[in-house]
């Protein structure tokens, strides 16, 4: 999945983010570096997506990591959490270390 495909194909409902099982991570000053063993593609995570990380352990739809991000962050504007979403979901898409599943395919 690219950049493109995420922020104009994904469907804020119904489409289902979860990080995949096997990766390593390990915290560094407040970021956290995750690896796909198999591909050995890292990402280092601030900390609001490093929360995103953590929310990922079970299924989420972007709808409602964006609720997360703005429950934590009352301040942020609604476009500007769906847009940190949907950016920080692409880079796990892309590393491999998020999958997503679309309704329709399930």
């Amino acid at each position: 999945m690219d950049g493109d495909s995420l922020a104009s194909g994904a469907q804020p409902d119904s489409d289902v983010y979860q990080r995949v099982e096997e990766f390593e991570q390990e915290d560094f000053a407040g970021e956290l570096l995750v690896v796909q063993p198999h591909t050995q593609c890292s990402l280092m995570l601030n900390p609001a997506a490093a929360a995103l990380w953590e929310a990922l352990q079970w299924p989420q739809t972007v709808r409602e990591l964006v609720d997360l991000m703005l429950e934590a962050n009352p301040q942020h504007a609604p476009e500007a959490a769906t847009r940190q979403v949907e950016e920080a979901l692409t880079h796990l898409c892309d590393a491999g270390l998020v999958s997503c599943t679309s309704p329709g395919a399930r």
